[in-house]
């Protein structure tokens, strides 16, 4: 008799556990992989030197032909911070260079004081 409980309230534990066990981490999990992107994503701005980070934003601007008759000058701050200023021809022109500057890996935020005529 006793083994035929143990054969039955074993496996009722372990079902209970689990059940209780994916709930509490479920949430968790999820945090734990937000609070790891957050960090790669500081961490990204930590490793890439400014002045190299400096090279990438002018490079990714003047490879962008719709920005060639564009007048853009950048700031590099060691946060990873850029500022756009000048002048472009169009509004779509200055959020394009925003934008551009944006996908670059290790840019933070962009400050766009771009002037359009």
């Amino acid at each position: 008799m006793k083994r035929h409980i143990q054969k039955f309230v074993l496996p009722l534990a372990m079902l209970a556990a689990g059940s209780v066990f994916a709930q509490e981490t479920t949430p968790a999990t999820e945090m734990q992989m937000t609070n790891v992107a957050e960090a790669s994503a500081s961490d990204t701005a930590r490793t890439v030197p400014q002045g190299a980070l400096s090279s990438m934003v002018h490079q990714k601007l003047k490879a962008e032909s719709r920005l060639a008759d564009a007048d853009i000058q950048t700031r590099v701050d060691g946060d990873g911070a850029v500022l756009l200023k000048g002048k472009v021809e169009s509004t779509e022109e200055k959020q394009l260079a925003e934008e551009l500057v944006m996908s670059i890996a290790g840019v933070t935020h962009v400050q766009n004081e771009l002037q359009v005529p």
